[in-house]
């Protein structure tokens, strides 16, 4: 797992609304461009626009999320090294 950009995520949804999701999370991106498309069929087009405020938010919310568990899972790991070294 690698860590992501909070700049990259926010520059990608607000050029792409919900497709920009798919940066950090398939699943909120599938979610979103379904949620915008349905709004938009029924609000006239402008369904898409509705959903940014939520995408940005998911947006920052998962890149958030994923680098904390990867920052965690960097520790583990550090720690398992330290361990190591002083069995030695």
């Amino acid at each position: 797992m690698k860590k992501k950009s909070q700049v990259i995520q926010l520059l990608l949804s607000l050029v792409f609304g919900p497709l920009g999701l798919f940066y950090s999370s398939l699943a909120g991106g599938v979610l979103f461009t379904l949620v915008a498309a349905g709004l938009s069929a029924g609000f006239f087009g402008i369904g898409w626009f509705l959903v940014y405020p939520f995408v940005l938010l998911v947006g920052f919310l998962t890149v958030h999320r994923r680098n904390q568990e990867f920052r965690e899972g960097e520790r583990r790991h550090q720690d398992v090294v330290d361990a190591m070294r002083h069995r030695q």
